[in-house]
């Protein structure tokens, strides 16, 4: 049990770290985005820039971690707040 706990952190450390959610002036006002592997910036607010932004995250996690899909769509989402 303490191996997993070790292991969500060490995910969400790695998250939080290598893709911080920041604040973007768009259109005047300053929105929440990630940038992900230097790309633009995906802006957080609809639906489809979520979707995008956790696939790529899911990806991501699949490859690095080789962890379990629900584990890491979980995690995305507690560590960026969506």
């Amino acid at each position: 049990m303490l191996n997993d706990k070790i292991f969500n952190d060490m995910i969400t450390k790695f998250i939080t770290t290598n893709y911080p959610v920041s604040r973007i002036k768009s259109e005047g006002r300053f929105k929440r985005a990630i940038i992900i592997d230097g790309e633009q910036p995906y802006i957080l607010n609809d639906k489809s820039s979520v979707f995008r932004v956790k696939a790529r995250l899911l990806k991501i996690l699949l490859i690095v971690f080789d962890c379990d899909v629900n584990l890491a769509n979980e995690l995305i989402s507690k560590s960026i707040n969506i």
